[in-house]
């Protein structure tokens, strides 16, 4: 900490090295899944809970990692100005994992011996979420 109290800035490096292990892991699910020798679970076994199940969850998350990015933004205060300014990095690191979490039920819904029609919307659902809460698009110009 510096004397005003405030830690200093995260390198955009480090940033950008958080964002693209997160991307990289999604693809290794993906990957994974492919490479898998999986049996398919038959059709007409149970009713398909757990997949809706997760797809909700996932696109709830989904939302509530972009209304990290955008309630963090709109709390910014200017230098100087009296209030609470949100710590960027911890919000940031909140949004990354609440965003990769469909692809990890994507993944679980895979393993489980679903057709990828039933988990590759998870894994759509965290790629898009990680595009948009992207360093340059999470953090103010004046803090990148």
């Amino acid at each position: 900490m510096n004397p005003e109290g405030k830690a200093p800035p995260i390198p955009d490096l480090m940033r950008w090295v958080f964002w693209f292990a997160l991307i990289s892991a999604i693809g290794l699910y993906f990957f994974f899944l492919q490479i898998s020798d999986i049996s398919p679970k038959p059709s007409a076994e149970g009713d398909g809970m757990l997949k809706k199940v997760l797809l909700f969850v996932g696109l709830v998350l989904m939302v509530v990692s972009l209304g990290v990015k955008h309630f963090v933004r709109h709390r910014m205060r200017p230098a100087g100005e009296a209030g609470i300014t949100p710590n960027l990095f911890a919000a940031y690191i909140m949004a990354l994992a609440l965003g990769e979490a469909p692809a990890i039920f994507g993944l679980v819904l895979g393993f489980q011996g679903e057709p990828m029609k039933d988990y590759l919307p998870l894994f759509v659902m965290a790629l898009v979420t990680l595009v948009l809460i992207a360093p340059p698009f999470f953090f103010p110009k004046e803090e990148a």
